[in-house]
């Protein structure tokens, strides 16, 4: 994107010629078939700019003039120039720094082909194995935004040679921010462990499909998003006393673990050992919880099913896990 003959001027005035376009431009004089081909050629140009503003950061940090600026920090000033908040200009600085030793990544963010939170996925699982940049950029140009951010997930996780100290660092990280916006809503964010996070989503998913199966049924329709919150609020304002809160079937985590990691008592290389739909965690985090009531253990030899165990639950149980470990759903109650 810029070479050692771009510096301020050329880019003051590429932001003049914008400007320029962005103030003359009006969509609604736009034809039918003119409005995708304009729409993708502007997020190409985001693409480029969101891609230079996260290589540029790093710079900020480096040149101290966030100091004289009356900034904390350079992340406090990125997210004061760019109107954003603290916490993605954290996120941005630290993609930035990765990107340092990424030359293929670095490459497709200054052509374009790489989106900003391509780029923040692809950096943190690349810096962790660096022979996995090139597929993961190949996977970044064909898969979803979510299927890439899995597959980044799992590199990272499989490059971790100490996932005790990982473990450890999520825990000492753990927290909850609690905030208002300018409208008065409340905002609630928890950073936590994967298997406490396991265990909330256990517990809310049966909460969150009565919400939603009484919606249906009074003819209401509003995103999964909206009940979830209500699923929430309810678990922690009013929580049952005295009475079971669901049937051991639908509060229910699901840890998947390769024999030999079971057996070893640590993963190696791709051997995996996490809770479905949460994320990867140590053998030992698992072992912790096996006299959890709620927790199913598959245990896998490879790809396929090696043993599944219960405590306290029926065959027809063992088959649902099976079923939901592989993704797929059983109907039968």
């Amino acid at each position: 994107m810029f070479d050692s003959g771009v510096g301020r001027e050329a880019v003051e005035a590429s932001e003049r010629s914008l400007a320029a376009l962005c103030s003359a431009f009006d969509p609604e004089l736009l034809s039918g078939p003119d409005v995708a081909a304009v729409h993708a050629s502007l997020a190409r140009m985001a693409k480029l700019v969101d891609g230079a503003l996260l290589l540029v950061a790093r710079r900020v940090e480096s040149s101290g003039t966030w100091r004289s600026g009356g900034h904390r920090s350079a992340a406090e000033q990125l997210a004061s120039v760019q109107g954003r908040s603290t916490g993605s200009a954290l996120a941005a600085l630290a993609t930035s720094r990765k990107l340092a030793g990424l030359a293929e990544t670095t490459e497709a963010l200054r052509s374009g082909v790489l989106s900003g939170e391509q780029a923040e996925a692809v950096a943190d699982a690349a810096s962790a194995d660096p022979d996995a940049e090139a597929h993961l950029l190949r996977r970044a140009g064909r898969d979803s935004l979510p299927e890439l951010r899995e597959a980044c997930r799992r590199t990272k996780a499989a490059a971790d040679v100490d996932r005790e100290a990982t473990y450890r660092r999520l825990r000492a990280a753990r927290c909850l921010r609690r905030s208002s916006d300018s409208s008065g809503g409340y905002h609630l964010h928890l950073a936590t462990t994967a298997d406490d996070g396991a265990r909330i989503d256990a517990a809310l998913a049966p909460v969150l499909d009565r919400h939603v199966a009484e919606a249906r049924r009074g003819g209401r329709r509003e995103p999964v998003e909206a009940y979830a919150a209500d699923a929430l609020v309810e678990l922690v304002t009013a929580p049952p006393k005295g009475e079971r809160r669901t049937r051991a079937a639908e509060s229910k985590v699901i840890a998947l673990v390769d024999v030999e990691a079971l057996r070893r008592g640590s993963t190696q290389g791709q051997e995996r050992c996490e809770l479905a739909g949460v994320g990867p965690v140590p053998v030992s985090t698992v072992r912790a919880m096996l006299t959890d009531a709620f927790l199913a253990l598959v245990v896998t030899d490879g790809v396929d099913v090696f043993s599944v165990a219960h405590t306290g639950r029926q065959v027809t149980a063992h088959q649902r896990t099976a079923l939901e470990a592989r993704g797929l759903r059983c109907e039968v109650p």
